[in-house]
């Protein structure tokens, strides 16, 4: 038998705890291939979130910036709570753009923060359960396996969420983006009528 190792298996994770999408990393988790990842999950700036958490957020977004992607334009990455600790106070670009109290919206008026940040770091501990079994999988096994798990793992978050009262929803992602092109359009049209006079 042949081994087929990965290097990781990604999962971006809304923060009440649903998983919107899986990517195997084959070599690194690469900073190109994070940005990729994150672009290929949320393929139009309409329907990327407005602030994302990643533990090494400073670094993916300084590799932006540097490329000039603009897909992330309307997003703030933040390092989330649980690693912003290790972000130190000498990273001036992480201090002046990528720690979590640099976003008072993320939190209530007493100080609390909105959102389970560490909901990643909770859910990479179930997700990691599968590893030993996965591991002589063939690639087609693999991802059936890894990807109902994650549906079976989402009906029951679906049905915890409700249980305490939180009314998860689904995006109508094609009306999202429809209304999205027609206000960037009609502003565009705008910008063009005013060079033109």
């Amino acid at each position: 038998i042949t081994r087929n190792y990965t290097h990781n298996e990604q999962l971006f994770i809304y923060c009440c705890g649903m998983i919107v999408s899986r990517a195997t990393f084959y070599v690194a988790e690469a900073i190109t291939a994070v940005g990729q990842f994150i672009q290929q999950t949320f393929p139009h700036p309409a329907v990327i979130p407005s602030h994302i958490f990643y533990d090494n957020a400073c670094n993916l977004l300084k590799h932006l910036r540097r490329h000039h992607n603009r897909h992330f334009a309307n997003c703030n990455l933040i390092v989330d709570v649980f690693h912003s600790h290790i972000h130190t106070d000498t990273d001036t670009f992480c201090q002046q753009n990528c720690i979590p109290k640099l976003f008072p919206e993320l939190k209530t008026a007493d100080g609390k923060w909105i959102f389970n940040t560490s909901v990643a770091e909770q859910t990479n501990v179930w997700f990691g359960a599968f590893q030993p079994m996965t591991r002589e999988m063939s690639l087609v096994r693999y991802n059936f396996f890894l990807d109902e798990m994650i549906r079976l793992r989402n009906e029951w978050m679906v049905q915890e969420l409700q249980t305490k009262n939180a009314h998860p929803w689904i995006r109508d992602i094609n009306r999202i983006i429809a209304d999205y092109d027609e206000e960037h359009n009609s502003q565009q049209a705008e910008n063009d009528m005013e060079v033109d006079i």
